[in-house]
């Protein structure tokens, strides 16, 4: 997909009861993630499909607001084939050769004269 199928993102969408501020695009998926901060309460982060987006903008440019942003949210649904990762358990089926081990050198001690002050050597 090519980002300019993406509606701008570079003001807030407005709901009637509060603000969403663009955080991320899923150019994969076509959803466009929004942290949702309504007057009263947490912010949440909603995520909404390309379209959607596009016709909350349209709204908000005729000066109207969409009353939940949670009604409008993306769900994912479980029944995708195309998202279902099938993974299979490949334990000790790789098997790693034996490294050898290294032998760790052995650090000299440097002889130091006797660091005594005003001890001369009797």
């Amino acid at each position: 997909m090519h980002s300019s199928q993406f509606p701008p993102d570079n003001f807030p969408l407005r709901f009637a009861l509060g603000n969403a501020h663009h955080v991320k695009t899923d150019i994969f998926k076509g959803l466009m993630y929004y942290n949702y901060e309504p007057e009263r309460g947490r912010p949440t982060m909603i995520a909404l499909e390309k379209e959607q987006v596009r016709e909350i903008q349209q709204l908000n440019k005729k000066g109207e607001k969409p009353t939940d942003p949670m009604e409008l949210q993306f769900k994912h649904s479980d029944n995708q084939d195309d998202d279902k990762m099938d993974y299979a358990d490949v334990t000790g089926a790789v098997e790693l050769p034996d490294s050898p081990k290294r032998k760790k050198k052995k650090k000299k001690k440097k002889n130091f004269p006797d660091r005594r002050p005003n001890n001369p050597p009797q």
